[in-house]
């Protein structure tokens, strides 16, 4: 839209394929000294890395406050954004370009000061129907982008293209003033002070700026009015920085002006506009895509279907009056002809092709982020390599190098950056730590993600981890927390954890969830040494959660259905890990005294009741006597065979000592076995074979030993002496403590 010789309004739509190809058509027709482009002022003196030919978009700059990095705005370009062909075309011709639009300090200082004004961060009302949505109505379509993306994306008329889009954003806002919000007026007054200097400096001038706000830059506002929206508005100070980034998140409406549903398909619809292919090139392109897809998938999808499919397509865009088949009829075409009609492969073709998982690339080693130029100092000082290639570490955390990895890694992880993996440890666990290293070209965009909590990796994470602190709810959530601070070493968030936990503790009604948490704060109080954390700060805490949990131990087990049982059991296995590492002689004391009032209520489950009588003999509460009549009552004819196996199942839970070591129980269970009538068997036997499932294959050995031969005195008899496997085992032995063999 050209207002006089000097100016011309390009209105665009941010990320529009159609409006990206007439804009290099539009620029070539006017010639401009200098284009004005709608960004944020900070960002003048960056845009020019897009000529980098290391650059690969998609990419984006990020503004972003240093002293508080959550507070940022992501400016993300495409090939097929209009900015990034605008960029380049002055980079091309030797033009001058200027960021024109309100700076980003600005706004965040804005809205700080609603945010300490109101105490809540103030959300301008937003109109329920988008403007364009009346335009669409009047045309017949179903909604404003549907019609917008046939009326400009498919078109590349250059200057007359951009006369229509003004004449039309003109009668909008025009009909539609309440579709203008308060930062809308604040920007566009912003931009037309700049393109008053900007009339004074050069010749033609070429505005590029949102569609929306091409009548307010063309109107005649006094510059006093202007002055009068933009007095006193304080500015920030803000950093820059270069990010890749992925079309997925054009989907997500996360960035500046972002919010496009099919960015794959857009790259595609720009490339064959830019190389002015036919109708058809285009459609029969996009197809054999689908096609090559759906092979690499496993699916059957021949030549003839793919011909099919765009005469399909074509013939549908007839139909419906429209010049060129969109993406909605080449989806349409694929579901009948190339998937027979299934709409499960369509999901697959909207992830990787409409949306597209390509990643942007930059130089290696500039324009990266502040918290990506930390993780690569770490890394070279840790001497840790990006590799895609997998590996496993051993981490000894008694040395300083083992530490700081272990520590990085933990850090990584708290920012859903799990570039290690931990693994299980069986050895001396406090001091050895094992991850599988492996670096995702995805892990790129997880940095872009953590880079709003701060610029460096412990910065981040302590900013992640204090809003998980926040909000928290569980007494199991925070204890896990507090075991991700230590491992993080992050002991400024310790004293704000324990508050949360006391706080939580004292409140909580879920017996289980106590217990679950009470043997991940004895393990930070105990093993915080080793990471240099205390753990004084938890004692009291731990001391009401033992004292809460002994005392409700017995009601919290009565009627419970066989689910809540077993999931009530693991919760008190791990308070009886807690209590035992905690090694406190008043602690157990309380426990053993809470297990005694559980086995004597017969309303308990019985899987909780074998539990609790193996727990009582373990720690010499019960005598061999004593267990004995336990084993004969449970196993009764009072009792139902179900019964009496998940009875069973509890005492015999991790290993088979009992049927190995005492006689009077193994004999009295295989009684109990050889009496069961076939209909009880077979009930019980997939509980026995469960039972079973957890003794180890020695321990099933020597049972099967006792099976076979009766008791230890005939399964010791069973196995005689042999001469020769004897001597040579004392060969071996001598070979292996260096002794000279006899002499015979």
């Amino acid at each position: 839209m050209q207002i006089d010789d000097q100016v011309w309004l390009l209105g665009i739509r941010h990320h529009g394929p159609g409006c990206a190809s007439s804009l290099k058509r539009a620029l070539a027709e006017i010639q401009p000294e200098a284009i004005l482009l709608e960004g944020a002022q900070e960002l003048q003196d960056s845009w020019q890395c897009c000529g980098d030919p290391g650059l690969v978009p998609p990419v984006a700059q990020l503004v972003y406050d240093p002293k508080s990095p959550a507070e940022a705005v992501f400016y993300p370009w495409a090939e097929f954004s209009p900015e990034w062909q605008a960029m380049h075309y002055a980079l091309r011709t030797g033009c001058a370009l200027e960021m024109m639009d309100l700076p980003v300090g600005i706004e965040l200082e804005r809205r700080a000061a609603e945010v300490a004004k109101s105490g809540v961060e103030a959300q301008e009302a937003q109109p329920t129907q988008s403007p364009l949505d009346r335009l669409a109505e009047a045309a017949g379509y179903s909604d404003g982008e549907s019609w917008w993306d046939w009326q400009v994306e498919h078109l590349t008329d250059g200057l007359a293209l951009f006369e229509a889009i003004g004449e039309a954003m003109s009668a909008l806002r025009e009909a539609l003033p309440e579709h203008t919000q308060t930062q809308d007026l604040l920007r566009e007054a912003w931009m037309r002070r700049v393109l008053r200097k900007a009339r004074k400096t050069y010749g033609r001038i070429a505005v590029v700026c949102g569609a929306w706000h091409v009548p307010a830059l063309a109107a005649k506002v006094k510059v006093k009015e202007d002055n009068a929206l933009l007095k006193g508005l304080k500015k920030r100070r803000v950093a820059v920085a270069w990010v890749p980034y992925t079309y997925a998140r054009f989907c997500q409406g996360s960035g500046y002006g972002a919010g496009i549903p099919s960015p794959g398909w857009y790259a595609h619809l720009f490339r064959h506009q830019q190389q002015g292919s036919s109708t058809e090139t285009l459609v029969i392109d996009w197809m054999s895509r689908i096609a090559q897809l759906l092979r690499r998938e496993g699916f059957l999808c021949s030549s003839a279907e793919v011909i099919e499919g765009v005469r399909l397509a074509l013939a549908l865009a007839r139909l419906r009056g429209q010049p060129v088949p969109g993406l909605r009829e080449t989806l349409e075409a694929a579901q009948s002809v190339m998937t027979q009609g299934q709409g499960e492969p369509l999901f697959l073709i909207q992830e990787q092709l409409v949306v597209s998982n390509r990643l942007g690339k930059l130089p290696p080693g500039k324009h990266q982020l502040p918290l990506e130029q930390d993780l690569e100092a770490q890394s070279r000082r840790l001497r840790l390599h990006r590799s895609e290639a997998e590996q496993v570490l051993s981490l000894d955390l008694r040395k300083p190098m083992g530490l700081q990895r272990s520590i990085l890694f933990h850090r990584l992880q708290a920012l859903g950056i799990p570039w290690g993996t931990p693994l299980e440890e069986s050895g001396l666990g406090t001091f050895k730590e094992s991850w599988v290293v492996q670096w995702q070209p995805e892990f790129a965009l997880a940095l872009i993600d953590a880079s709003t909590w701060g610029s460096t990796v412990e910065a981040a994470a302590s900013q992640r981890l204090a809003a998980r602190i926040a909000a928290e709810e569980n007494v199991s959530g925070i204890a896990d927390l507090l075991s991700h601070l230590q491992a993080a070493d992050l002991p400024e968030l310790f004293p704000k954890a324990a508050d949360q936990l006391r706080a939580l503790a004292a409140l909580s009604a879920d017996l289980q969830d106590l217990m679950k948490s009470l043997l991940t704060l004895v393990q930070i109080q105990r093993y915080g040494s080793v990471r240099s954390i205390r753990g004084e700060l938890l004692e009291p805490v731990i001391e009401g959660m033992i004292l809460r949990i002994t005392n409700g131990l017995a009601t919290a087990c009565l009627l419970l259905d066989q689910e809540a049982a077993y999931t009530m059991l693991e919760a008190m296995d791990q308070a009886h890990s807690a209590l035992h590492m905690r090694e406190r002689p008043e602690d157990i004391e309380r426990w053993l005294k809470a297990l005694g009032e559980v086995v004597a209520q017969e309303a308990a489950h019985p899987v909780i009741l074998g539990r609790c009588t193996r727990r009582l003999y373990d720690l010499n509460r019960l005598d061999a006597e004593a267990l004995a009549r336990a084993f004969q009552l449970a196993l009764s004819s009072g009792n139902d065979a179900p019964h009496a196996a998940a009875w069973i199942e509890g005492l015999l839970y991790q290993g088979a000592t009992l049927l190995l070591y005492e006689d009077g129980l193994f004999r009295f269970l295989d009684r109990w076995l050889g009496d069961l009538a076939e209909e009880d068997f077979l009930r019980v036997l997939p509980l026995l074979r469960r039972v079973f499932s957890s003794f180890s294959p020695q321990e099933l050995h020597l049972l099967g030993d006792r099976v076979r031969h009766g008791s230890d005195r005939q399964v010791r008899a069973a196995r005689r002496f042999d001469p020769d496997l004897q001597q040579r085992a004392l060969v071996q032995l001598r070979q292996l403590l260096g002794i000279e063999p006899c002499k015979t």
